[in-house]
């Protein structure tokens, strides 16, 4: 009963590493994806803003591109 015990305490320490570790991944993800898509609406509104005729070229925000 005591082996079987700690093996299922293993078993728990071991999947909650697993979850920590799978947690991390996800948040860096959505970190990305956050950042994606800052840089698609940015670059959307300066198209937007560049086919304006009414818009001012000068005062125009520069897009910022991810490196590749």
């Amino acid at each position: 009963r005591s082996r079987k015990n700690q093996l299922m305490y293993e078993s728990i320490s071991e999947l909650q590493r697993k979850e920590k570790a799978i947690q991390e991944h996800n948040n860096l993800l959505e970190k990305q994806i956050k950042e994606k898509e800052k840089v698609v609406v940015q670059h959307s509104l300066w198209n937007q803003q560049s086919h304006d005729p009414s818009a001012s070229s000068f005062l125009l925000p520069q897009p910022v591109l991810p490196c590749l």
